[in-house]
């Protein structure tokens, strides 16, 4: 059986090339998450053996500032289709890849904010996530951390 996942491309740019544009907002301030289509016929399966009924994340884009200068970042993946944008709602701490099986292809994405003193830490999701046999890759960032979280290097 032919997979449906899709691998995201490589790109010799990153979000970090924006800072010299976005030196007004200084942070993004959105994130587009792109899913495929879930095919009943041609199921993406889990470790069980089970079909997922959400689609894989298929693409991803970092949005700086707002307004008249909000300013797109490299596209990562596939933006033109099953997208949704979502508003950082305060500082990201915490970026999850999860990955298929295969350990490359990337089948979903979660970014966690700062909740302030509640332990429960806001977040937002695209494609699979935090199902079992898929493999979870974190980058975390610190309350120190000078520039925090500023798009993906791809």
């Amino acid at each position: 059986m032919l997979s449906q996942r899709r691998e995201l491309p490589n790109y010799e740019t990153n979000d970090s090339e924006m800072l010299h544009k976005v030196l007004s907002t200084g942070k993004p301030d959105m994130i587009k998450m792109c899913n495929g289509a879930v095919d009943p016929a041609n199921p993406i399966l889990d470790a069980a053996g089970l079909p997922y009924t959400i689609a894989s994340l298929i693409g991803y884009q970092v949005i700086y500032g707002t307004g008249a200068n909000k300013l797109a970042g490299p596209a990562h993946g596939d933006v033109t289709q099953g997208c949704s944008d979502y508003a950082f709602p305060s500082r990201p701490i915490e970026i999850n890849f999860y990955y298929g099986a295969d350990q490359v292809t990337i089948e979903g994405l979660r970014v966690l904010f700062d909740n302030g003193v509640n332990p429960l830490k806001k977040a937002i999701s695209g494609g699979i996530v935090e199902f079992v046999g898929q493999f979870k890759s974190t980058k975390a960032y610190a309350a120190t951390d000078v520039m925090q979280f500023f798009g993906f290097v791809v």
